[in-house]
Formats: structure tokens, sequence, C-alpha cells
């Protein structure tokens, strides 16, 4: 595709799925759109791909993780409230053919920022901020496509009630869709709908800010067959509330934290960041920010 270099060339063999024709099928190059600050979307200048079977592996992105709560100024002991982890975003693998007409569009999207721990007022205390969430959806759209696969990001964890004289923790973002949009006349042989992962412990405890859910990754230079992705399995933690040698809440973990180097990051969602420590005399302690989501890049592999 003009303007991409393929990051993949090798005949590995693609685990999982079978041909139209059920035959091996072997993996000839790969292409991989990964978001970019101050990248537009990638739009096919000219028809290309011929009738290749492609793979697209199209990932919403992570929501970031709520901001922790600041303390309050107040004699009595206590924090606050610690901000909620972010939801995952959808997944979508579709099998279909080429050729990618002119004018296909290739949408990214970025992971939740995470939201903004409370700074601390000088008196009483003040919520944590909201992740707004993804920058958007990411979508691979086919010039005049009019019919959708849509895999819907998840929802954040409700917020739940402070305590009495307490500040609230700020929500987390939701997670980003992955959309294929495409014409009534495209082969599609096979989709693979792969909705957000749930974290069971999203909703911030006793200050300390909710996990997250973290990244799935792969990794390009990978030499055994592959299936795209592997999963990761952990869970980024929420930050903990301040004590009394350091007041502030801290920051919540990023979706990415556990990402192999040289790995690619696949959604994930950011968790909270923690409450501040109450104090005696203002400002009131600070709390933590959320961590970034994981974001949602777009991997092409070209296969026969």
């Amino acid at each position: 595709m003009k303007g991409l270099k393929p990051w993949y060339r090798r005949g590995s063999a693609l685990q999982g799925f079978a041909s139209p024709v059920f035959n091996p099928m072997r993996v000839i190059e790969g292409y991989l759109v990964y978001p970019t600050p101050g990248m537009n979307p990638v739009v096919i200048q000219s028809s290309t791909l011929g009738n290749a079977y492609l793979f697209l592996d199209i990932v919403g992105a992570g929501g970031g993780g709520g901001g922790g709560a600041s303390g309050t100024v107040t004699s009595s002991s206590g924090n606050g409230n610690g901000g909620n982890g972010g939801a995952d975003g959808g997944r979508l693998i579709v099998m279909t053919q080429g050729p990618l007409p002119s004018g296909t569009q290739f949408i990214p999207a970025f992971g939740g920022p995470g939201g903004q721990g409370n700074p601390g007022p000088s008196t009483g205390c003040g919520n944590g901020g909201n992740d707004p969430g993804p920058s958007g959806n990411t979508q691979v759209v086919l010039t005049n496509g009019t019919v959708s696969i849509t895999v819907p990001g998840g929802s954040p964890a409700p917020v739940p009630t402070a305590p009495t004289g307490q500040c609230a923790g700020g929500s987390g973002g939701p997670g980003g869709s992955a959309v294929f949009t495409y014409l009534s006349s495209t082969s599609i042989f096979s989709t693979i709908q792969l909705p957000p992962r749930i974290s069971s412990f999203a909703i911030q405890n006793a200050g300390v800010g909710g996990a997250g859910v973290g990244s799935e990754y792969f990794d390009p230079t990978n030499s055994t067959p592959i299936f795209i992705s592997n999963p990761l399995g952990t869970i980024p933690s929420g930050g903990s509330v301040g004590t009394s040698g350091s007041a502030n809440g801290k920051n919540g973990g990023s979706a990415t934290q556990n990402v192999p180097s040289g790995a690619i990051p696949l959604r994930g969602s950011g968790s909270g960041g923690g409450g501040g420590l109450n104090l005696s005399t203002g400002p009131a302690a600070a709390g933590g920010n959320g961590g970034p989501g994981g974001p949602g890049p777009i991997i092409v592999l070209v296969i026969e």
C-alpha cells in the first residue's frame, strides 16, 4: 500500500484459519497502521492488493482510568476516593479479499489519556477528573461502503458515592469500537468478534484506584506461526492512597505497562488514580492521575 512500509515478510503458517479453498495459508506481508500524533487517517491512493486474501485485525482503543479525588482539609482521618478503571476496546478480525479500492481509509485511535487527579483545594476537597475515552473508534472504511460490522467498546463501571465528607474519584473512560465498513459486493469469508474484556476490580476500593485491563500485544519479529496477538493476562493495579509520609494519591497504571519491549500493544484500559490523604491544614493532598488506555491500531496481513 502506497506510503506504508510492510513490517512483516515471511512465509509462516497462519494458525486458526482455513483458506476459502481449504489449503494451508501463508502470510506474504503485513502492514501496521498505528496511531501517531498529527497523522491523518491513512487513505489508499490507488486500488491495490488485487485479488489477494486479506486478514484485517481492527482493534478498538481502551479507556483511561479516572483521576483520584483529593483528600479533605479536616482533622478527621480518611482520604478521597480513587478513580475507577477504564473500559476495554472491542476487537474485530475480518478475512476478506482485495482489491482495496482507491479512497479506502484506515483510521486508528489513541487510548484515553486518563483523568486528572484533583490538585487539592485550600479548603474542603475536590472530585477526581473523568477520562474522556479514546480519540475515536478504530475503523477500516472501504470507499462507498454502506454496510458495517461493529464490535462495541466497553462501558466504564459506575462511580460509587463517596462517604460523607469526602469527594468522589473520576470515572474511567469508555472503550473504543472496532468498525469495518464495506460494500454489499465485498467478499467476507469469516469474522471473529472479540468483545471487550472486563476487569472484576474496576471500581475503586477505599481510596485505591480501580484496576484496568492489561493490553494484548503482538511481536512483529516473532518467528513462530502466529495468530496476530498474545493475550497478556495481567492487570494494571490502581493507584494507592496517600500516606502520612507522602500524602498525595499515586497515579494509576498504564494499560501497556507490562508489554514487552519491541512488541506492539493492542487495546487494554488504564487503572484509576488513588485518593489523597486527609490533612488538618490546607491545601488538601492531591489525588493521583488515572493511567492511560491502550492504543487501537490496525493490522493488515496479505495471505495466500
